[in-house]
């Protein structure tokens, strides 16, 4: 979170305590560590004056990939389906085994959100799918029976 002003003095704010000051939190910027309801209050020229109450609701960027990927059915004996939400810009797959080793196997685009990754040629295991897009890597594990 980070006050629009950019001069002053700056005291983060718990809402939801009855306006507490936060320790150590006067800076323009704060990262709260839980999801709450947070002000800040900036001291210029004499004034003081609180923003607004903001709702702050932490999700990290990996538990929103999470869900951007669902893979089916788990295990498999041969083949997977990879979905992969509306959007979201795949720029590789691959599979890799337990010890690091990637694997060549047929990936195939069935549509513009579903892949089918074909594991027949792989011993029975648990392995990983790794979906690369621009924000990062979505892993999925599978196991192959």
């Amino acid at each position: 979170m980070t006050a629009e002003s950019s001069q002053g003095a700056y005291q983060w704010l718990d809402c939801e305590d009855n306006y507490a000051m936060i320790t150590g939190a006067d800076e323009q910027s704060y990262v709260p560590d839980e999801d709450g309801e947070y002000a800040v209050e900036i001291t210029q020229s004499g004034c003081v004056d609180t923003s607004d109450c903001v709702l702050l609701i932490l999700s990290s960027i990996a538990d929103i990939q999470e869900r951007s990927v669902k893979l089916y059915p788990n295990p498999t004996i041969d083949n997977i389906q990879l979905e992969i939400e509306e959007g979201v810009d795949v720029e590789g797959i691959w599979v890799v085994d337990m010890q690091g080793k990637e694997h060549t196997v047929e990936i195939k685009k069935e549509s513009g959100t579903r892949y089918r990754v074909n594991l027949h040629e792989l011993s029975a295991g648990i392995y990983s799918i790794v979906v690369q897009t621009p924000a990062g890597q979505i892993i999925k594990q599978v196991q192959k029976l």
